[in-house]
C-alpha cells in the first residue's frame, strides 16, 4: 500500500513523457486484435467514440456514453450513480470484459463491471467489439469486449483546462486538466470533483423511502509516456478513485440512509515496440477495488488484481501475419457472498492471410485456472473487399465465461460449477468512403449452454439478432444512428430477462456558427422483460439537447437539458430514470 501511494504522488509529478502515433481514429482498432490494426480488415462488428463525439454529447457519466453506441444496452437501477450493468447481443451482464488502457475493470466478486464508479473525465476513446472474444481475452469475452482509452488518438496535445458544472438536483462538478507533449513525450493529468443530490430512484412502497439518491466522486488519473527511439515506447498510468452512492434498502420495513463507499486504486507499467515487421505491446498492472455497504447489510467487499499482459503481431512475409500473446492474472476477492485467490494463466496464437482482397484469420487459446481447470477456445473470421468502399466480414467462434467469486463459494454458492459456454456466429457488411460514411450491417446468433441459474449449471439458450449503424459527416453536421433487435431465449422458448428486443438510438450534431453548436440525442428502448413484472416494461424515449458557444479561443460554455419531455419511465422494475434535468458548464483553457 505505501508503494502504490509513493509511486502514485511520484507519477504526479513527473512533466515528462510521451505522444505515440497518430493515426486516424475512425479506422483503427486496438481492441479487436489486441494491437493496432485496421478496422477493414477485422471480421468483427465494432462501435467506437471517439474525443469530438464524448465532447458533442456532452456525457454525464460513462453509463451515458456506453448507451450512444451501437449494440450497447446499459440498465441502470436508478441514476448515473447507481448500479449499471452492460449488456451485448442478448448475453449476461457478466458475460463482456471492459477494460481501461488494456487493463481489466471486470470484477471477480460478481462478473461485472462498476460502471457507475469509473470516471468519465479521463476518457478520449471508447472502442466496443461485439461478439465472443475469448480466443484472445479469456474468460468472460462471450459478448464482447469494452475498451476505454485516456488517451487521444491523433489529437492536439498540449492544452490545460479548467471546468465547473452546475445543474439539476444539486449537482456540482469541477475539472481541471494537464496534457504536455511532443514528438517523443507526454503527460496527462485529470483532477476532478462531482456530487449530487440525486432523485428518489423508487416511489413504490416496496422500496421508497421519499429521500434523494445522490453520489458524490474524487479522482485523479495521470498518463504518463516516453518515446524512447522511434520504435520503443514506455506508459505508466495511475490513479485513485473514491466515493459514496446512496441507494434505497429496507429490512423488516425499517429505512435508513444507505450507501456505498468505493475506492480504487491502479498503477500500470506498459511497453511498446513496434518495427515494420514485428510488433510487441507488453503491460504490468496492479488494480485495489474496496466497497463497502453500509449501515443496512455492512457488506464489504476487496478485490486486488494483478496481471502481466503481452501480445504481439510478427510478418512473416507481406501476406502472412502470427499473432499472440500471454495473460498471467492473480485475482483475490473477499466479501459477504464469496471469497478466493486464484490464478488464471493464457496464452493464444493465430494467424492472418491475405489473398488479395480476401484476409482470413484464425485463433485459439487455451487458459488455466486454479478453481475451475481449463478451457479451450477459438475464433476463425475473414474480411473481403468488395470494392474501395464495402466489405463484407463474418466469423465463428466459441467464448467462455468463468463462475464468480460469489458463485465458486462454499457457503453460499457452489464450488463444483463449470464455465458458460457459447458457440457464435455472425455475417455482416461494412462500408468505409474516406471519414465521411461509416455504415455496418451485421446479423448474429450465439447458442449457449451451462449457464448459471440458482448456483447451478442448467441453462441452455440462445440469441440471435441484427444490429444496423450509420455515421455520416459533413461539412457542418454529424449523424449517428444505430437500432439492434435482439431474441434472447431460454430452453423453453421464455425472452431472457434485463434484455430489451429494440433498441434505438440517434444523435444529431450541428454546427450554426463557427462559434455555435447544437447537439441532440434520442434513445428508445422496447420490449424489456424485468423481474417482478408479469410482462414487459412500457417502451421509452428519451430526448436530450444541448448547446455549446464558444466566446473566443479560451472559453465556452455549454448547455443541457436531458430527458426533454420530462417521461415518467422505468430503466428496471420499481426503479425509476431521472426525470428533466438541466446542466450548464463553463470551460476556461489556458
Amino acid at each position: 500500500m505505501k508503494l502504490f501511494t509513493t509511486l502514485l504522488l511520484a507519477a504526479s509529478t513527473v512533466s515528462s513523457f510521451a505522444a505515440a502515433e497518430t493515426v486516424d481514429p475512425l479506422k483503427v482498432t486496438v481492441t479487436a486484435k489486441r494491437i493496432t490494426s485496421s478496422i477493414a480488415t477485422t471480421p468483427q462488428a465494432i462501435s467506437i467514440l471517439t474525443s469530438e463525439e464524448l465532447e458533442s454529447g456532452q456525457f454525464s457519466s460513462l453509463s451515458e456514453a456506453l448507451e450512444s453506441m451501437a449494440g450497447v444496452y446499459i440498465q441502470r437501477f436508478g441514476g448515473n450513480g447507481s448500479q449499471a450493468k452492460v449488456y451485448l447481443r442478448g448475453t449476461s451482464s457478466n458475460h463482456s470484459i471492459v477494460l481501461m488502457d488494456g487493463r481489466r475493470l471486470t470484477s471477480t466478486n460478481d462478473g461485472r463491471a462498476e460502471l457507475e464508479n469509473i470516471p468519465l473525465d479521463s476518457i478520449e476513446r471508447i472502442e466496443v467489439v461485439r461478439g465472443g472474444l475469448s480466443s484472445k481475452y479469456g474468460a468472460d469475452a462471450i459478448g464482447g469486449v469494452i475498451q476505454i482509452f485516456t488517451k487521444d488518438f491523433g489529437a492536439e496535445t498540449n492544452s490545460n483546462k479548467v471546468s465547473i458544472t452546475a445543474g439539476s438536483q444539486n449537482t456540482l462538478k469541477e475539472k481541471i486538466e494537464f496534457k504536455r507533449g511532443d514528438d517523443s513525450f507526454e503527460s496527462k493529468m485529470v483532477i476532478a470533483n462531482e456530487k449530487t443530490g440525486g432523485f428518489d430512484t423508487h416511489t413504490s412502497i416496496i422500496r421508497g423511502d421519499n429521500d434523494g439518491d445522490g453520489y458524490k466522486k474524487q479522482n485523479i488519473d495521470v498518463y504518463l509516456s516516453k518515446s524512447l527511439s522511434n520504435a520503443t515506447t514506455v506508459n505508466l498510468d495511475t490513479g485513485f478513485w473514491k466515493g459514496t452512492n446512496q441507494y434505497d434498502y429496507t429490512d423488516s420495513y425499517s429505512w435508513s440512509n444507505n450507501e456505498t463507499e468505493y475506492t480504487t486504486k491502479y498503477l500500470s507499467l506498459g511497453l511498446k515496440h513496434t518495427t515494420s515487421q514485428f510488433s510487441v505491446d507488453s503491460k504490468l498492472s496492479r488494480t485495489e477495488n474496496e466497497r463497502l455497504n453500509k449501515p443496512a447489510d455492512a457488506r464489504k467487499t476487496l478485490i486486488d488484481t494483478n496481471e502481466w499482459n503481452t501480445s504481439a503481431i510478427y510478418g512473416l512475409s507481406k501476406t502472412t501475419s502470427l499473432h499472440g500473446g500471454v495473460d498471467l492474472r492473480r485475482e483475490y476477492g473477499s466479501s459477504t457472498y464469496g471469497s478466493g485467490d486464484y490464478i488464471t494463466k493464457g496464452f493464444y496464437l493465430g494467424a492472418e492471410h491475405t489473398i488479395e482482397d480476401l484476409v482470413i484469420e484464425g485463433t485459439v487459446r487455451h487458459e488455466n485456472h486454479d478453481q475451475w481447470g481449463t478451457n479451450n477456445t477459438w475464433s476463425t473470421g475473414f474480411n473481403y473487399n468488395l470494392n474501395e468502399m464495402a466489405s463484407i466480414f463474418g466469423s465463428m467462434k466459441t467464448a467462455f465465461s468463468a463462475p464468480t467469486f460469489s458463485d465458486l463459494d462454499p457457503s453460499w454458492g457452489n464450488p463444483n460449477l463449470k464455465p458458460e459456454e457459447v458457440k457464435s456466429i455472425e455475417i455482416g457488411l461494412r462500408n468505409l468512403i474516406k471519414r465521411s460514411i461509416t455504415s455496418e450491417v451485421v446479423f448474429f446468433k450465439n447458442n449457449f449452454k451451462n449457464l448459471i441459474q440458482s448456483r447451478q449449471n442448467i441453462a441452455r439458450a440462445t440469441s440471435e439478432g441484427a444490429e444496423v449503424s450509420l455515421k455520416q459527416k459533413w461539412a457542418s453536421a454529424d449523424l449517428s444512428a444505430s437500432y439492434s433487435f435482439t431474441q434472447s431465449k431460454d430452453a423453453n422458448g421464455n425472452q431472457l430477462l434485463e434484455r430489451p428486443m429494440d433498441n434505438f438510438v440517434l444523435s444529431y450534431n450541428q454546427d450554426i456558427a463557427s462559434d455555435l453548436s447544437i447537439n441532440s440525442s434520442l434513445n428508445w428502448i422496447n420490449r424489456l422483460k424485468t423481474y417482478g413484472s408479469n410482462g414487459h416494461l412500457p417502451a421509452s424515449t428519451t430526448i436530450n439537447l444541448s448547446l455549446t458557444k464558444s466566446y473566443n479561443d479560451s472559453m465556452k460554455v455549454a448547455l443541457k437539458v436531458d430527458n426533454v419531455l420530462d417521461e415518467d419511465y422505468q430503466v428496471a422494475y420499481d426503479y425509476n430514470g431521472r426525470g428533466r434535468y438541466f446542466e450548464a458548464t463553463l470551460t476556461y483553457s489556458f
